[in-house]
């Protein structure tokens, strides 16, 4: 068994000499008092034993440089990660840090650390291996299978490019200046701002092992470190910045552009020519200007201090999954964020998590209306590139935009933008919007050095900023315009609680492998498109999570009555909860979801209901209950199968054939799933034994039954079957006038919208989107698609023989008698038919 020591400083074998253990005895205390690391990539460190019988692996820490400085911070990393989970386990035993020695027997290593690199350049180079690793090559093989060699990079700063500053030049982690003097400057300029970040571990036998000899496995060995390191750099540092003016010279004079500028001015070579060119070059280069950002270490780290404190102020905490996937996929694709759009704080959470994580920062696209003064150049300077939101009419803006994004693609810069366009009132996910998607595609055509990958991510907020404009839209206000200042600016904001904030990051999407998938099909490239916006959409809803604000927002906001016994509101909570866990794997809940008492506690807290003083009731406004179909909304996708499936149980009181359920299932939940941008599969089966785990419903043989109609369950399952109601009562509309005869398209969806807003009036349906004019678009392209509805040569929509048959089946089963009247009356008066 391994033999380690604690203290390297107090304890000293034969092999470490008394000055080495003296210089770091005096260098610690210098070096590692009053800074706090952040760590990333700690679960690449080797797993810890769980019982006496478990050998516990010795751990080798691979730097690229060999840096005593670096070697003291990754000891109080290691340090604080042992004091973080000693006492858990009876069983588990510390890590070791890097300068102590082990011996194996009669195996000793003096340290455990060593740098590939050494001297005043420290540069990485074959031209020695070092000393340490040679050892470790040539060890016995009973060492070999203890020893884990872990590569770590330790970054003081994360200066993006040095420019004309020579002390900016000596403290840049991607500048290689003499590596003592950058350290010396680095402990006294970013002291605050050091990153640890341990990689991929491997072997010590997998290293050693090579037919050819211990001399070419330890040359491999170095190789394969050499990449890791530069991996591990790139990943959190990036590309090497040019100078921006450089990047705006090369934009203007790209072939893309001086083929545009050729199609505006054709004129033969001449003064008058030459002229015009030399207009159109200047005005390229001013469209580069105002479209690229200029990303600075400087203002990386104002924001970081703000944002560190803004989050503290209004957030409870802020929780972010899945950046473990990242690193590995950085390194062989080009990383596109493409995340939910639901708040100004989107993206600067998005940057501020990437930038804590040690992930290098996305190119971020922004409308030109955030480019305002003093605003726009900390924006741009933080990340942010703008656009216009539409320049289909400039071919010269369209061909800069191309070359600058194109550009940054090459040069490996991850970009974030978001695919829905817009910020989502309803609570939502957006149709997606194409132009973005649609140039990164041609940039991925055109061939770029690293295929891309799209990365979606999800945002789950408790409670959002803009409550008070979007709880104004939800009620039938005028949008307002985007204005981030006017969000952060405002100082109520930071005596508010606005609960947890979840950041979920989806498995990528590698656009190559997408791509190369689809090769065959004969797909226009318009419907390829439309089919990776979707692709992505449901990449975001597929990490959504569930806060108890969703929670509860499921329960209240399809009830008559805002007022429920505490109990009874627990009870269906918890129903809820039980069947998301079920379905989805107790993931899919928020790490503060508790049993249903302690959710409704936690929505009291942040407003949104209130307890009565005398009686035990929960009680939720009016105004709060509009609002709360936004959050509502954010996880309805998750619910859409069961709530369906629910719905169909809860209106047949005879019960209902599990085969005429799942056919009825087959035929209608893939428009639920188009709108909700969620998985269309049809398989109920899951969905049905979670329904039946809680006694929701029961079997005769293959009828389904629902509980009888004085119980709590049949109450549950009424309630889960309302979360769809609203969508299928939607649709029908849209298949009640289409099913009366041959209509205009613009004639039958203007006809459904106005239809829907007075059936919202006349109902008291809360839900903003019943009477969106983009859904009833998407769901007359649904009915085109499955060919319920027949277009013909002049444009106009006929039904199919049986959509009459399926108007009148949802007529039955579906709707509530006194909505299907209302429903025909109004139907009627509209269309005059």
């Amino acid at each position: 068994m391994a033999q380690t020591q604690t203290d390297a400083a107090d304890v000293t074998p034969a092999a470490v000499s008394k000055p080495r253990t003296l210089l770091r005895r005096i260098w610690r205390p210098m070096v590692t008092t009053g800074i706090d690391p952040r760590v990333s990539g700690k679960d690449a460190l080797p797993a810890r034993p769980t019982s006496n019988s478990d050998a516990k692996p010795i751990i080798v820490y691979a730097q690229a440089s060999e840096s005593l400085t670096d070697a003291l911070i990754i000891e109080k990393t290691v340090n604080r990660l042992n004091a973080s989970t000693s006492g858990s386990n009876p069983f588990t035993t510390e890590f070791n840090t890097p300068l102590e020695p082990v011996s194996v027997d009669a195996w000793q290593l003096p340290q455990c650390y060593f740098g590939l690199a050494k001297g005043i350049a420290g540069r990485m180079t074959m031209s020695q291996v070092p000393t340490l690793l040679e050892q470790l090559i040539q060890a016995p093989e009973t060492v070999q299978q203890q020893v884990v060699v872990v590569p770590v990079c330790v970054f003081w700063g994360r200066g993006r490019s040095p420019k004309d500053s020579l002390l900016r030049a000596l403290t840049s982690e991607q500048r290689s200046a003499t590596a003592g003097l950058k350290r010396l400057l680095g402990l006294v300029l970013n002291r605050g701002d050091v990153h640890v970040c341990f990689g991929n571990s491997v072997t010590l036998a997998e290293l050693a092992t090579h037919h050819k000899g211990a001399a070419f496995a330890a040359r491999r060995a170095a190789r394969l470190l050499r990449r890791r390191f530069k991996a591990m750099q790139f990943f959190t540092l990036g590309p090497d910045h040019s100078h921006r003016r450089t990047l705006l010279t090369l934009i203007a004079n790209a072939p893309r552009v001086q083929s545009a500028m050729v199609q505006l001015a054709p004129t033969p070579a001449g003064s008058f020519g030459s002229a015009q060119h030399g207009k159109l070059q200047r005005r390229a280069y001013k469209m580069a200007q105002t479209i690229a950002s200029d990303m600075t270490y400087r203002t990386l780290r104002l924001f970081r201090v703000f944002l560190r404190w803004f989050w503290l102020r209004i957030y409870s905490g802020v929780d972010i999954q899945g950046l473990h996937t990242l690193a590995e996929v950085n390194d062989t694709h080009t990383l596109v964020y493409v995340p939910s759009h639901r708040s100004h704080i989107d993206y600067l959470v998005l940057s501020y998590s990437l930038f804590e994580a040690g992930a290098m920062l996305p190119h971020i696209a922004a409308g030109d209306n955030l480019n305002l003064p003093v605003v726009g150049r900390l924006l741009r300077q933080g990340g942010a590139f703008f656009m216009r939101r539409s320049f289909r009419d400039d071919p010269l803006y369209a061909a800069v935009f191309a070359q600058y994004l194109h550009q940054v693609f090459t040069s490996g810069h991850s970009v974030e933008f978001f695919p829905e366009g817009g910020r989502s009132r309803s609570g939502r996910l957006l149709s997606p919007k194409y132009g973005l998607l649609k140039h990164c595609v041609e940039a991925q055509l055109d061939g770029l050095p690293k295929p891309l990958a799209f990365v979606p991510v999800y945002f789950g907020y408790e409670k959002v900023i803009e409550g008070g404009s979007y709880l104004s839209e939800l009620r039938g206000s005028a949008k307002e315009r985007e204005n981030l200042l006017g969000v952060i600016a405002n100082l109520k904001l930071i005596r508010q609680n606005f609960g947890r904030l979840q950041v979920n990051i989806a498995p990528p999407i590698k656009l190559d492998q997408w791509l190369q998938f689809r090769e065959g099909d004969s797909q226009s490239p318009d419907q390829q498109l439309t089919d990776l916006g979707r692709a992505i959409m449901q990449g975001i809803n597929q990490v959504a999570s569930i806060n108890p604000v969703n929670l509860l927002a499921l329960v209240l906001t399809d009830r008559n009555t805002l007022t429920m016994e505490t109990q009874a509101l627990a009870g269906q909570i918890q129903c809820f909860q039980r069947l998301a866990a079920d379905l989805y794997g107790s993931q899919a809940l928020t790490s503060n979801v508790t049993q249903g008492a302690g959710c409704i506690d936690q929505v009291i807290a942040l407003g949104f209901v209130s307890r009565h003083p005398t009686e035990d009731w929960i009680t939720c406004s009016a105004t709060n209950a509009i609002m709360l179909t936004w959050y509502r909304n954010n996880v309805l996708h998750l619910f859409a199968l069961p709530g369906l499936v629910a719905l169909l149980i809860s209106r047949s009181p005879q019960g209902i054939q599990e085969q005429a359920l799942g056919e009825q299932v087959s035929v209608i939940y893939p428009f639920i799933a188009r709108e909700l941008s969620c998985k269309d599969g049809t398989d109920i089966s899951g969905v049905l034994d979670a329904l039946a785990r809680q006694q929701l419903f029961s079997r005769e043989g293959t009828l389904l039954i629902p509980p009888s109609r004085s119980s709590e369950e049949l109450q549950y399952l009424t309630q889960m079957g309302n979360l769809t109601l609203e969508i299928l009562q939607r649709m029908y509309v849209v298949i009640c006038i289409a099913s009366q005869g041959t209509w205009n398209r613009q004639e039958l969806q203007r006809h459904s919208a106005s239809v829907a807003r007075k059936l919202s009036r006349l109902f008291g349906l809360n839900g903003a989107e019943f009477s969106e004019q983009a859904l009833f678009d998407q769901f007359v392209d649904g009915l085109i698609a499955e060919h319920w509805l027949l277009e013909n040569a002049q444009g106009g929509l006929t039904p199919a023989n049986n959509l009459h048959g399926v108007a009148d089946t949802a007529a039955q089963q579906i709707l509530e008698p006194a909505v299907h009247l209302a429903l025909r009356r109004v139907v009627n008066a509209v269309t005059g038919r």
